[in-house]
């Protein structure tokens, strides 16, 4: 039947359109029921990896707060705003921006590496309380936030408690690891498959290799170490040595103690001496002459330490422990020095 050359519309077509639509709207629905709930486990899961660390700074606000006391937190800037960020704290962490964790977290880890010790700074993290919270930011949402844990753990965490929260450790770096997480992972305990895994991974670097076993990787930066007379170059030689860790590697440094590198500023000398006693720091956590004391000269002079502590004492300490452990003297025929000022302006 036509009307007007136009054709009437059939009932049954359009429940027949309708019936071929459903399918695609119920696939519709269920791609956004499927996108609403990850994202809502996306939220749950954030907020939960983020309360395991906010937990442990709540639960433990009194211990941070007088440790920071001890270390003279009332007398400074950062020791201020610590104090101030602790008493606000709360279970939820309320208001708490990323910055705000970022400048807890460094911190925490400046007074959990002062404690009880001479001289103050030990390079080492000294509380397990403060390495559980590392662990626990490792799964922080925020990435600044994972790199100074990762950072943290890698440089300042002794090896015995890496080994303690080794499980929690590997289970914030998850699978997605970027260079820095690979040198945290490579010095926690690793199975015969975990080791295979990581050394098949593509450009890994050849410090990780050589902490793996790999012993060509090892002598490859030993020679490199022995042949570098650039400071820079040998200091950061020096820091991978440390990190690998073996026999080798420490006798390697303790040779190089008769090293006449050094690096001649404007106002200040360093002698590649002082940037291997900190790295046999790494080696040796528990040995003060290569931390607490070793950071003390490095952060100020000679002539700073002799006052302190004295500067022949020192030197003869460390030639001590040297015939001891190695069976030979530390320093050879040339005079010894760390870190020598000169021309320093004057300021009123």
């Amino acid at each position: 039947m036509k009307t007007n050359g136009i054709r009437s519309r059939d009932p049954e077509d359009g429940r027949r359109s309708n019936d071929r639509m459903k399918p695609l709207r119920l696939i519709t629905v269920m791609c956004l029921v499927a996108v609403i709930l990850s994202l809502i486990c996306g939220v749950k899961e954030s907020r939960a990896t983020e309360t395991g660390m906010q937990k442990l700074i709540y639960n433990n606000q009194s211990a941070f707060s007088r440790a920071n006391d001890e270390m003279g937190g009332k007398g400074n800037s950062e020791g201020v705003w610590l104090n101030r960020f602790l008493q606000k704290l709360d279970s939820k962490g309320t208001n708490v921006t990323t910055d705000d964790w970022e400048r807890a977290l460094h911190g925490l880890v400046r007074i959990g590496k002062h404690k009880d010790v001479p001289l103050g700074n030990t390079g080492f993290i000294q509380d397990a309380v403060t390495v559980e919270v590392l662990a626990a930011a490792l799964k922080h949402e925020s990435r600044p936030v994972r790199e100074i844990a990762v950072r943290s753990l890698t440089w300042e965490t002794r090896q015995s408690d890496l080994e303690r929260y080794s499980k929690e450790i590997k289970s914030g770096l998850g699978a997605d690891l970027k260079s820095d997480d690979v040198l945290l992972l490579a010095r926690l305990p690793l199975g015969a498959d975990e080791k295979r895994a990581l050394l098949s991974r593509p450009r890994l670097s050849a410090e990780v290799r050589a902490r793996l076993g790999d012993s060509a990787s090892e002598q490859e930066i030993i020679r490199s170490f022995e042949a570098e007379s650039d400071y820079q170059s040998k200091r950061k030689l020096a820091r991978q040595l440390a990190y690998i860790g073996t026999d080798n590697c420490t006798r390697a440094l303790v040779t190089a103690l008769q090293s006449p590198v050094a690096s001649y500023g404007r106002y200040e000398d360093r002698s590649i001496r002082i940037d291997i006693l900190l790295s046999l720091g790494k080696i040796f956590p528990s040995q003060d002459i290569f931390t607490n004391y070793a950071i003390f000269l490095s952060e100020n002079s000679d002539a700073i330490f002799d006052r302190k502590y004295g500067l022949v004492k020192y030197i003869s300490d460390i030639d001590t422990w040297v015939r001891k452990h190695f069976d030979k003297p530390a320093w050879g025929k040339v005079p010894v020095w760390f870190v020598r000022f000169h021309n320093v302006p004057i300021t009123r």
